[in-house]
């Protein structure tokens, strides 16, 4: 269990960086008298680490030579200048790019090694979110934790309570393999999605203080142990975050080919079909963009592979989600959840398969209608159904508060 000291709270760390801000602004309110407050508090950004909004607020309010004239007023330490390379060097903005340029803040030639031989230690530098959702994440988290990995490409990727930030790659030789720590340094509410969260990388600390590297394939491996362990809804729970999360990985050859044959091994192959009926039924019924992004992940899993072998099969196990549960049994459901008895029977009417409990004929709800066409299709005979009760608490990417009740049901062809 990680230890309750190594997470930060948000709230202070925000009050602080709102507070180094405001000092900021008025020791610059005297420097620059004669400038408007926005320019000022663009200046204050950037004294203060914040680069790239800082940058944006004096590109909107001044012309060049203004600017230029605000610069020889600001004495950049040899830290500012090295915040303003590492948040620049990734910026795809041609024009403010042409606008930093143009202030002369450091030559063309000037990279990691020119920061290096300056003695510096400590760099702030912007995370770059796979999505703007990912910068709203951390509002309803008090306490975060940090890790990082560097994938094959070089990129320096940062977790965040799990979440996923690339790092410019130029900071890998600024660390230069030494012991460093990735601290949040600040969570803004506003600008662009890629300058919301930033981070501070401080190298030459001592052991204890170093931030762990995380092997990503450790998520790989929690997958397939949860095919292992029988346990096929939490890896339908846990298939659907990396499809989400960490696509790149999971979509890998090899990788994608040990996820097929450890669920051939338990002949739940249909899991993955299940997915693209699951995803697919949740954006016919409300399309959102996570959805979308979601459903052509998983169809870029599923292509060029033999996922007929489910169709070729004699038995064939299929493990779906009951939905509309809230409306068929409203406050009941934890009556199902303890009558003990997980014996369902299934009952097609009107191109819809309903789920009852055996026992006592209770509805619960029915099956989404991707999987019951598909079941249709087999022309195969039902020999067994039986309630599965999803007890994780963990909530998908994008999707609802996940799926209460699963029907697990065993067909053979006929």
């Amino acid at each position: 269990m990680r230890n309750l000291k190594e997470y930060k709270e948000i709230s202070l760390l925000n009050f602080a960086v709102e507070g180094e801000v405001i000092g900021n602004f008025w020791k610059l309110k005297d420097v620059l008298k004669g400038e408007s407050d926005e320019v000022v508090l663009g200046a204050s950004l950037i004294r203060s680490g914040y680069v790239l909004p800082g940058l944006r607020v004096l590109y909107r309010n001044l012309s060049i030579d203004n600017a230029r004239k605000v610069f020889s007023s600001i004495v950049l330490t040899p830290r500012d200048i090295a915040n303003v390379f590492f948040q620049t060097v990734s910026l795809s903005d041609v024009k403010l790019n042409r606008f930093i340029s143009s202030l002369g803040i450091f030559n063309s030639y000037f990279n990691v090694e020119s920061i290096i031989d300056l003695g510096i230690d400590s760099v702030i530098l912007n995370g770059i979110a796979d999505d703007i959702v990912s910068t709203k994440f951390f509002y309803n988290h008090n306490k975060y934790y940090v890790n990082y990995y560097t994938d094959n490409d070089r990129n320096f990727v940062v977790l965040l309570n799990g979440v996923k930030f690339t790092l410019p790659k130029e900071i890998i030789d600024f660390v230069e393999g030494k012991n460093f720590s990735i601290n949040l340094k600040s969570v803004f509410d506003f600008g662009f999605p890629d300058e919301r969260v930033f981070f501070e990388v401080k190298k030459n600390i001592s052991e204890d203080s170093r931030t762990p590297y995380f092997d990503p394939m450790l998520k790989i491996d929690f997958l397939l142990s949860r095919i292992e362990a029988n346990k096929f809804v939490d890896f339908f729970s846990e298939f659907i975050r990396l499809i989400s999360t960490d696509f790149d990985l999971v979509n890998k050859s090899h990788i994608k080919r040990a996820i097929i044959e450890h669920l051939k091994s338990k002949n739940v192959i249909w899991l993955l079909l299940e997915a693209k009926n699951v995803i697919s039924f949740l954006y016919n019924q409300n399309p959102t963009t996570t959805l979308r992004n979601l459903n052509r992940n998983i169809e870029m899993f599923l292509s060029n592979n033999e996922y007929d072998i489910v169709f070729r099969s004699n038995r064939i196990k299929i493990i779906t989600p009951i939905v509309d549960v809230d409306k068929y049994l409203g406050d009941t459901l934890d009556y199902v959840k303890t009558v003990g008895d997980n014996r369902v029977i299934l009952i097609s009417h009107n191109n819809e398969i309903k789920v009852f409990l055996k026992g006592n004929g209770i509805p619960i709800g029915k099956i989404n209608p991707n999987t019951a066409r598909l079941m249709s299709e087999l022309e195969g005979m039902v020999v067994s159904s039986s309630l599965v009760i999803n007890e994780s608490q963990q909530v998908n990417v994008g999707l609802p508060n996940f799926f209460k009740l699963w029907v697990e049901i065993d067909i053979v062809k006929v």
